[in-house]
């Protein structure tokens, strides 16, 4: 049986992929087109002149060690390790890598496949930020609500989003209590209890009695009491 290492380009690749790190021996029946070659040779353009000089002297053309060690005037052993230092730097590009062991297409595929692996994580990443802030959000507005329910005011709160229009108010009532700043019913059933009411200009009794009235029917709250003046 034939066996493809000894000879280039097989004996080169081989060679690149038992020599980098997390390499192992190619598989039996591996085989190496023109093309493939061609994206080798390519591959190999990227590496410093001298080395690549080195590396295809010693596998295509078949020169010892001992004999490249004696003609760029270095020792056997530094040879070795410039050598096998331009595996490893092949071997940690990934594109020179694939394009090294599964020729051009294979290694532009897997690049896009990657490239898009990135993004899919850049992605994920985006969404849980996303999410990360979505549930702090919704935290803070959870134990704003709590707070909110425990509060004695909780009622004043809500009573804040019925406008004043939701009354039925005479239109006399109302213009009155526009035009003394209310807007809302919270701010009217404030001023109700805190017996203000009386205050606002031309609120007589008529009025005011009118307005006590659409608050009780809107809360079931009475403040005349409170409101002795009428």
């Amino acid at each position: 049986m034939k066996r493809f290492v000894l000879d280039w380009p097989y004996n080169f690749v081989a060679k690149f992929n038992t020599d980098s790190p997390w390499g192992k021996p190619i598989p039996i029946g591996y085989e190496i087109t023109a093309e493939h070659e061609a994206a080798i040779m390519e591959a190999l353009d990227t590496v410093e002149p001298k080395i690549r000089e080195m590396i295809l002297a010693n596998l295509r053309d078949k020169v010892s060690m001992r004999e490249l060690a004696r003609r760029y005037k270095m020792s056997s052993t530094n040879t070795a390790r410039v050598i096998r230092k331009a595996y490893i730097e092949l071997w940690q590009d990934p594109v020179l890598r694939d394009q090294i062991l599964y020729g051009k297409e294979i290694a532009t595929k897997k690049d896009e496949l990657r490239i898009k692996l990135r993004k899919l994580l850049a992605a994920e990443e985006e969404l849980n930020n996303l999410l990360e802030q979505i549930t702090m959000t919704r935290n803070s507005i959870l134990k704003q609500f709590a707070r909110d329910i425990d509060s004695p005011n909780t009622a004043e709160l809500a009573w804040k989003h019925v406008k004043l229009e939701a009354l039925k108010l005479s239109t006399r009532a109302y213009n009155m209590l526009k035009r003394a700043g209310y807007s809302n019913l919270g701010d009217v059933v404030r001023a109700a209890k805190d017996g203000k009411l009386a205050q606002v200009r031309g609120l007589g009794p008529l009025v005011g009695h009118e307005v006590l009235d659409a608050i009780k029917e809107n809360t079931g709250e009475d403040y005349t009491d409170m409101n002795p003046s009428w």
